[in-house]
């Protein structure tokens, strides 16, 4: 995906700095219902929603 400034993703999510974004996903409405695919992972293994935590 183009279009984006990792530098200001990293500091918004408090990105450690011996990690790197490597890949964005659009994220919206569904307006139909997905096709199922092969060898998807179960969302919990690929998606996580809280942020990296502060450095002590």
């Amino acid at each position: 995906m183009i279009g984006f400034d990792p530098q200001k993703i990293s500091k918004i999510i408090n990105l450690p700095e011996d990690h790197v974004i490597s890949m964005l996903m659009v994220i919206g409405k569904q307006i139909k219902p997905t096709i199922q695919r092969g060898g998807q992972l179960p969302l919990n293994k690929v998606v996580f929603t809280d942020r990296f935590p502060q450095k002590q």
